[in-house]
């Protein structure tokens, strides 16, 4: 997904509150934007190699992935805070600034009579007023304690978003995921055509990779799963090499495929054994292509070479 697809993708969610029609459109982007092929880099485990022998693929809890942060609502404590305690207050960009800033001493031990002495000091005056123009002690002890509730992030495990997913790729030539996800190229990637499998195409959707995560106030705690949406089909940028795509199931456990794998590859260190065993599959499931992945010389690449095709039957 390029910048433009992304900043559209997102601007369509947001407007999914407003009405159904606008939903629909969310769901007519999305899909438009969807590949006609996805990968899915494994390694030769029994498990995988029953996946693929059957036709499933297995939809798992994102606590089991390997990024901390994946479907966590991941909100910054300095907005967490304006948003709960100033929602009712325009503030300028300087009042949000020494907010802010107040925040961090309140997280880092500022005990209460230094945080009234803080609020009353000429640095604070415009917060003072804003918080208690009467100087009330007991409204100060309320605002401190709300301070300390909404800025504590130990306080309680990070809200999730419940779940079940499995993720495919972009590429099939991809070297960093053959590295990371097939077992060092010891492992195999199954392509899947889904340009005609609408209703999967409609549970599929893009990874977005971001250099913070989203924080909408006016999103969070919809019945309409606009927020869950964004948390859970979003990343930090350092993933982008993924070019990922997650399919959502209702429930944990297998998934049976519509359609059978329209390619096999095979990494390039596979050891003998497993290729034939998964060559073998291949024969018996009618999926009429299986490649080998190889080095090209002079390039930082690779390429594929047809190992078996259901023509020639080598």
């Amino acid at each position: 997904m390029n910048t433009l697809e992304q900043d559209n993708y997102l601007n369509l969610i947001y407007k999914c509150k407003d009405s159904k029609q606008a939903v629909l459109d969310f769901y007519d982007f999305k899909d438009s934007i969807l590949p006609n092929k996805i990968y899915r880099y494994q390694k030769c485990s029994n498990k995988n190699i029953d996946a693929l022998k059957n036709n499933y693929i297995w939809l798992s809890n994102p606590d089991e992935f390997n990024d901390l942060h994946d479907c966590k609502v991941n909100i910054n404590s300095d907005l967490w805070v304006i948003n709960n305690v100033f929602k009712h207050y325009d503030l300028s960009e300087s009042e949000t600034k020494l907010i802010f800033d107040l925040i961090h001493k309140v997280m880092t031990g500022l005990d209460f009579d230094i945080f009234t002495s803080t609020l009353t000091s000429e640095k604070y005056c415009r917060i003072n007023e804003i918080l208690n123009p009467l100087n009330d002690i007991t409204t100060y002890k309320e605002y401190y304690e709300k301070f300390k509730e909404y800025s504590n992030p130990h306080k309680e495990k990070p809200m999730k978003i419940s779940c079940w997913a499995t993720c495919f790729s972009n590429k099939m030539d991809n070297i960093l995921m053959w590295s990371h996800y097939a077992n060092w190229n010891k492992g195999f990637c199954v392509e899947y055509d889904i340009s005609k499998d609408l209703e999967f195409k409609h549970y599929l959707y893009p990874i977005i990779y971001l250099s913070a995560p989203i924080f909408k106030p006016e999103l969070v705690g919809m019945e309409i799963t606009i927020s869950q949406t964004i948390f859970a089909t979003s990343k930090c940028h350092t993933w982008a090499y993924e070019e990922e795509y997650r399919f959502f199931g209702k429930k944990s456990g297998k998934y049976t495929m519509t359609n059978k794998p329209s390619c096999l590859y095979l990494g390039k260190c596979i050891d003998k054994k497993d290729e034939q065993k998964l060559i073998k599959i291949a024969k018996s499931q009618g999926i009429t292509t299986v490649k080998k992945m190889s080095t090209i010389p002079g390039r930082y690449e690779l390429s594929s070479e047809v190992v078996y095709t259901e023509i020639s039957q080598d």
